[in-house]
């Protein structure tokens, strides 16, 4: 959870409007906060470009004794979830700093594309097949990659690198596996013996991936995890055109 010190809370458009109108900074008990360049970008476009939530509320707020700055959250299932300035080209990869490059994304969103070349609509297919509706739902190493390339040669997922690399081209199981609900209320694919019984050789769609577990959807189901070790991509679906 994050440990803020909340000083005052506003309707967003009330601060909104004043960056609009070109005030330079908003006055709260007699001291002035300026207008950083994310309430630049805000006041331009407070919705969420991939999940399309939007904030409405904005709290003046710091971390323990530090000044107070404002930030912007939407609501959602009454829950805050922070509003944050994204590089559209990932500073790791040359993005500048400049207001061309920024856009607005919720926190959670932001950190599913973190800094891969994942387009909004494949950060929103993230979010929402994978149910994801807190920060802390990602965990706190998670990393959604896309599986972006085709290998040409028959390879299995053999470390994290390589399933990063791969495709988002069907995978399909290279033996029986079980799914069980873990005690995080995630939905978890390996050889321990359940009642849920996934055959091999069964075509799967890649989600992304988190480490070494491959996530993929299963019918009625938010997501599923599955160790790469039991996957592979399945080539016979690709040459029939299947995507």
């Amino acid at each position: 959870m994050r440990n803020m010190n909340i000083v005052a809370e506003f309707p967003a458009e009330e601060i909104l409007t004043l960056v609009r109108k070109n005030h330079p900074w908003f006055q709260y008990n007699n001291i002035n906060y300026g207008f950083t360049s994310r309430m630049q970008l805000f006041s331009k476009n407070p919705t969420c470009v991939s999940c399309k939530i939007t904030g409405i509320i904005i709290r003046l707020e710091s971390h323990k004794d530090e000044k107070p700055h404002l930030n912007l959250y939407a609501v959602e299932d009454g829950k805050y979830i922070l509003m944050t300035k994204d590089h559209i080209k990932p500073k790791s990869k040359g993005g500048r700093n400049i207001r061309k490059n920024y856009q607005t994304m919720c926190e959670i969103c932001n950190a599913l594309k973190s800094h891969h070349d994942l387009s909004t609509e494949e950060v929103k297919d993230l979010r929402f097949n994978g149910k994801i509706t807190t920060i802390e739902g990602l965990g706190k190493a998670v990393k959604f990659l896309k599986l972006d390339s085709l290998r040409s040669r028959r390879m299995r997922l053999s470390s994290c690198e390589e399933a990063i690399n791969k495709s988002n081209k069907p995978l399909k199981t290279i033996e029986q596996l079980y799914v069980s609900l873990h005690k995080t209320g995630e939905l978890i694919a390996d050889t321990k013996v359940t009642d849920i019984i996934l055959e091999k050789g069964i075509t799967l769609n890649p989600l992304g991936c988190n480490g070494f577990n491959v996530y993929v959807k299963l019918p009625e189901s938010k997501f599923c995890s599955i160790n790469h070790r039991y996957l592979e991509v399945n080539y016979d679906c690709c040459q029939n055109g299947i995507e």
